[in-house]
């Protein structure tokens, strides 16, 4: 978890942000410093729920909302990442549109 220190508006749609993160979410960075997207927990508003199938209901399915569906037609690949707070666990699908 993190916090945005301090953000100067540099023109040409561009924001400097100065950030700081715990040690154990520098690490999941895992050295990386490009693709790195800035999100909060707060902005997830659309409801959206799980469907479990199977065995003990073992399988899930994430269901995705209509208002976010529109362009999802086929994939080619599909790659996760689970990330967890102390009060909440965060999954992040990156699908390539290509």
């Amino acid at each position: 978890m993190g916090t945005i220190l301090s953000q100067i508006n540099r023109g040409n749609e561009k924001v400097d942000f100065k950030v700081r993160v715990d040690y154990v979410d520098a690490l999941l960075l895992s050295g990386r410093t490009t693709n790195v997207h800035l999100f909060s927990e707060d902005v997830a508003l659309s409801k959206s729920n799980i469907l479990a199938r199977g065995k003990h209901g073992e399988t899930k399915y994430f269901l995705v909302p209509k208002n976010m569906n529109q362009d999802l037609k086929s994939f080619n690949e599909i790659r996760c990442q689970r990330m967890e707070t102390e009060s909440s666990i965060v999954l992040f699908f990156v699908i390539n549109k290509n």
